[in-house]
């Protein structure tokens, strides 16, 4: 498959002004940053995209603090729907190889992000321990359990990182999901781009401490995030 050229070119004139612009924002405090520079950067890439995102669950994500937000994932657009909701503050794991851009990587430290290296056990204690500390800063965590791009079904499996962190803080954990990005394929390889509604709804809110062990709490948000999905399909497939 081919990637649309139209789009790529669109992407990168929103990461060349998103950089100048956030370069500037490096005087500002990371605090007041979630209102200003976020709304912003998240907005151009999703306009360069042509997507447009609506958020229908219950839970004030736009107000709420120190929740670990899980999500599924199916396109490269996922961080950038969510984080257009987001005004206060929060962190999001990225993948690691992103951090081979010594540039890519001091922004993304500025922005207080957090990548998790697959194959560095010593690394991943270090990422875990940031997120830990994030966290008790009142900080919020993105993070996308299935690790992965999931096309074939509604939810991939989960994987056991989210775990070790649910089990280390005392957090809500809120299941968010979204539907109509990436159904079959990543935006990257549309033929056509054209302008897609997006709808992202949340399941109930949960600690680790509410279940038996890892198994049943790795089994129920797996269920709810499946049930949100299939929800969100009924409702707004064409």
């Amino acid at each position: 498959m081919k990637k649309n050229k139209l789009l790529i070119a669109r992407l990168i004139i929103a990461l060349f002004v998103w950089t100048l612009v956030f370069f500037i924002g490096l005087f500002i405090p990371r605090r007041f940053q979630f209102n200003t520079l976020w709304p912003i950067f998240s907005k151009m890439f999703l306009f360069a995209a042509k997507i447009d995102p609506y958020y229908i669950g219950k839970f004030d994500i736009k107000r709420s603090r120190n929740i670990i937000y899980l999500i599924n994932h199916r396109s490269f657009a996922d961080s950038f729907i969510i984080t257009n909701f987001l005004r206060k503050p929060f962190t999001l794991v990225y993948i690691s190889w992103m951090t081979k851009n010594p540039f890519f990587k001091f922004l993304t430290d500025k922005m207080g992000l957090i990548s998790i290296p697959h194959n560095n056990l010593i690394e991943q204690k270090k990422s875990l321990s940031k997120i830990q500390k994030m966290l008790k800063k009142k900080y919020s965590l993105i993070y996308f359990p299935e690790g992965r791009f999931v096309y074939d079904k509604p939810i991939g499996e989960l994987r056991k990182g989210i775990v070790q962190i649910a089990k280390q803080v005392d957090c809500l954990i809120v299941p968010l999901v979204i539907y109509g990005s990436g159904r079959d394929k990543d935006f990257l390889y549309e033929k056509k781009l054209i302008w897609k509604k997006i709808y992202m709804d949340s399941g109930k809110p949960v600690k680790y401490k509410d279940f038996k062990n890892d198994k049943s709490f790795i089994f129920e948000l797996t269920l709810s995030m499946k049930n949100l999905y299939i929800n969100l399909e009924k409702k707004y497939s064409n």
